[in-house]
């Protein structure tokens, strides 16, 4: 299957989201007829986000038929030492303003004082919420610009999060993803041409099947050394004291 031309994205409406939540069997079949077909999708709005809210019973019988949930993968987007005794999992979405707020007010401080000291391991998982066509595309366009920057391109994306939505809503589509794409040092060809990269959207969807496997519902949601981070406070102070157990108790 082919993707969507940016023309036919172009025609899209993009509604802003209410909430961070998203069942990620439906983002993954969304995902997939961004390139199936042509029409438009209403998706609707999306509910409050509860951070590291998960339903059990979709977790026990969805992660023995699905590899990678609770572990690193190739496909992975990464960052911090090989060897950091505790490795962090982050879901997360950048058309998510709960999202964006963590990663604005509590990330820095992760990254500085665990990543960046070689503490840490962080992996991060797409998990696209509405508007999903939106979150897609950002999730493709920074994966294209390649992985050494990648965490960067999340950042940018994060910070300019509610503009982006702005724009969207104002019919500025095509424009938009040209700046995300720029962002990621793209031409505008080559915005199109990321853009009907038929491997980007395999990988969203693997995120996304590993995602519903581990049970999550909502985002921003942890994995703190493959558990499920089953408190709603996410904030750093909170993850740094798990962290400091977790070296501790080592």
């Amino acid at each position: 299957m082919r993707l969507l031309p940016l023309s036919i994205l172009a025609s899209f409406m993009f509604l802003a989201p209410a909430g961070c939540a998203q069942s990620q069997d439906e983002a993954a079949e969304q995902t997939e007829a961004l390139h199936a077909s042509g029409d438009d999708h209403d998706h609707g709005h999306g509910h409050e986000a509860h951070a590291g809210e998960a339903n059990p019973n979709t977790a026990a019988s969805e992660a023995h038929a699905v590899t990678g949930v609770f572990e690193e993968v190739p496909e992975d987007h990464t960052l911090g030492a090989l060897d950091a005794p505790v490795t962090l999992m982050v879901f997360a979405s950048v058309t998510c303003p709960h999202c964006a707020a963590w990663f604005e007010n509590d990330w820095p401080t992760l990254k500085r004082d665990y990543v960046e000291t070689g503490k840490l391991r962080v992996i991060f998982r797409e998990f696209p919420t509405q508007p999903v066509q939106a979150a897609v595309a950002g999730f493709v366009l920074a994966d294209c610009g390649g992985e050494e920057q990648y965490f960067e391109r999340i950042e940018w994306q994060m910070a300019n999060q509610k503009k982006h939505i702005e724009q969207l809503q104002a019919g500025q589509i095509k424009e938009t993803f040209e700046q995300i794409g720029a962002n990621a040092g793209l031409s505008k060809d080559e915005v199109i041409s990321c853009m009907e990269t038929q491997e980007r959207y395999d990988d969203l969807n693997a995120a996304a099947r590993r995602s519903s496997a581990a049970g999550l519902k909502a985002v921003p949601a942890m994995m703190i050394d493959g558990e499920l981070w089953d408190s709603k406070d996410t904030s750093a102070a909170a993850l740094s004291t798990a962290i400091d157990a977790q070296i501790a108790a080592q």
